[in-house]
């Protein structure tokens, strides 16, 4: 049996497809918290891929993106 060569990488978290989004628009982690309706600190263990993102709350969190994405830039 042959041994798969595993990195340190292999055993990283992450980060959720959104979060580049609210870092491209500078979107605090705060708002994005008061959307879902949680504490800051719980998303960004979901954003950075520490929790695992339940169906709802992906379907949040990419719903907040688009209404991030879809503001006009410089009206925030």
């Amino acid at each position: 049996m042959e041994k798969q060569q595993l990195s340190l990488t292999d055993y990283l978290p992450k980060p959720h497809p959104t979060k580049q989004v609210f870092t491209r628009h500078k979107t605090p982690i705060a708002a994005v918290a008061r959307f879902m309706g949680y504490s800051s600190s719980y998303v960004c263990s979901l954003l950075n891929g520490f929790a695992r993102v339940s169906p709802e709350n992906d379907a949040k969190l990419r719903q907040f993106a688009q209404l991030v994405e879809a503001e006009p830039r410089g009206e925030k």
